[in-house]
């Protein structure tokens, strides 16, 4: 299955990683065995919540699956994404299926401590010590 020009592996152990579009901060790292695999770098706002969008519409054509996100490269995370997790967690529930936040950054899990979101998604430490930006 190809999306705009970029191909999207059916089944792989260790399939390449792609961006959703040439610019795009969202990289799928997979597609298959009935797991989305999402790693996301840069802001999680607006613009960027389009693409992780687009991106879980690859799962969609591709059956159900459950969604896992690498959350580590994200340096900021506004209401948008907070909204977009929240949408995508219930979606996927009721789908039977899982979504979980494999790796999170400083930014991340504070900003989902602040709002009590990190028990309801059980977001592992971040992968830095680094303060979080904001």
């Amino acid at each position: 299955m190809e999306h705009e020009g970029t191909p999207v592996p059916a089944s792989s152990a260790k399939p390449p990683t792609h961006f959703i579009q040439p610019d795009s901060s969202v990289a799928v790292s997979s597609i298959g065995d009935g797991v989305l695999r999402l790693a996301l770098h840069g802001e999680f706002d607006h613009a960027q919540s389009l693409q992780v969008s687009e991106a879980l519409d690859l799962g969609d054509r591709n059956g159900d699956v459950d969604v896992e996100l690498d959350m580590s490269g994200v340096t900021f995370m506004d209401s948008t994404g907070i909204r977009l997790l929240i949408l995508t967690r219930s979606a996927v529930h009721a789908a039977g299926h899982r979504l979980t936040i494999t790796a999170s950054s400083p930014t991340v899990y504070r900003v989902l401590e602040l709002t009590g979101l990190v028990e309801r998604f059980e977001v592992p430490e971040p992968v830095s010590d680094d303060p979080a930006p904001f």
